[in-house]
């Protein structure tokens, strides 16, 4: 019974782990500035916002911020900046990707990178809604490829990646083309474990009722 047990809970979180790819967002395009964008990739959408945010930290929203879809990726205008970029220039861009379930961020990819860019990342590190910045800091480096991957696991729902404005001849300016993920649907394997505890169940039952006859 044990291993009937054993198989039966083998077979779920396989079949739950198998469901985890990585899912792929592609933000190029030619849609031009909007308030928001919301991309739908394998059942999953992510809805992508303009905001901004102080050297503290602070995330602000204004009804002059539009977000930006390009043929290079993602960026963003504000009334004094048109630039079309995720940029530094008269306030720090921030792009925020509002998820419709819990992910695990895999990598984000940049186009219009020089060599001295880097990007800021916010997490929802409380679960309460709002952004923080305190967990990889301003500046990370982008890597010459382009892409980076997150080394450490960050899952939730909200995150935002955004330009910090360093110095006037210092400023980090990108746009951002695609952002990979991954799901587990637990809830979705549910069922199945509850499938196989009946029928472990039954054949438990079945037993005890012939070892009595």
């Amino acid at each position: 019974m044990k291993k009937l047990f054993a198989a039966v809970f083998a077979l779920v979180l396989s079949s739950a782990t198998a469901q985890a790819a990585t899912i792929d967002f592609d933000f190029r395009g030619n849609g031009g500035l909007a308030p928001s964008y919301t991309f739908t990739q394998s059942g999953v959408s992510v809805t992508a916002t303009a905001a901004s945010f102080t050297g503290t930290g602070d995330v602000s929203t204004s009804p002059h911020y539009k977000v930006g879809q390009y043929w290079g990726g993602l960026g963003m205008s504000r009334k004094w900046d048109n630039s079309h970029e995720v940029d530094g220039k008269y306030g720090n861009d921030l792009i925020v990707f509002d998820f419709d379930r819990t992910v695990t961020l895999e990598s984000v990819s940049f186009t219009h990178v020089d060599r001295d860019d880097g990007f800021s990342f916010f997490f929802d590190a409380g679960a309460d809604g709002s952004l923080d910045s305190d967990n990889l800091g301003f500046n990370v480096d982008i890597p010459e490829s382009g892409t980076y991957s997150f080394a450490k696991v960050w899952t939730g729902d909200l995150f935002g990646i955004g330009a910090y404005d360093g110095t006037i001849f210092n400023t980090d300016d990108f746009k951002i083309s695609g952002i990979s993920v991954s799901v587990v649907p637990l809830p979705a394997a549910l069922p199945l474990f509850g499938a196989g505890l009946l029928v472990t169940g039954f054949i438990a039952h079945r037993r005890k009722r012939k070892n009595l006859a």
